[in-house]
């Protein structure tokens, strides 16, 4: 069976625009994100949903990220190459970080929360990347 039909047959897919439901194997008990055996071991469903619609490999470094935010999705339309900052930035503008506040347009000290000045810590917080230089700056000194 090719490697399309075996992918396709564990999926539910509708229109073009609808999310497209991953039946096959998720990743342990906290994570609704898909896995599909290929090429010798488990890969994102999303990824290789990509990698079928573009015929081409999915970009080296990059994350599966949804325009749709659903995690099980593997409709290639809602999927995109993106940086792990990209990716953060999007779940930032959406509210869907876990422990984001509201968010927050400037840092404490003035500095704008844009794309070049903000840095996304691995709890999910937004940091302030001018303040996090200035602070590993005097860390250093000391």
């Amino acid at each position: 069976m090719s490697v399309s039909k075996r992918f396709w047959a564990k999926a539910i897919a509708g229109y073009p625009d609808e999310c497209w439901l991953w039946t096959g194997h998720i990743i342990g008990p906290h994570s609704l994100y898909g896995q599909f055996w290929h090429e010798g071991r488990n890969r994102p469903a999303a990824k290789v949903a990509w990698e079928l619609a573009h015929s081409e490999p999915f970009p080296e470094g990059k994350h599966a990220c949804h325009h749709c935010d659903n995690p099980r999705c593997v409709n290639p339309r809602h999927i995109f190459p993106g940086t792990n900052q990209e990716n953060m930035l999007d779940a930032s503008r959406k509210g869907r970080l876990p422990k984001q506040r509201k968010r927050r347009t400037h840092c404490k000290r003035g500095h704008a929360y844009d794309e070049t000045n903000t840095y996304f810590a691995k709890d999910g917080s937004q940091q302030c990347r001018t303040c996090k230089r200035r602070r590993d700056r005097e860390y250093a000194a000391k």
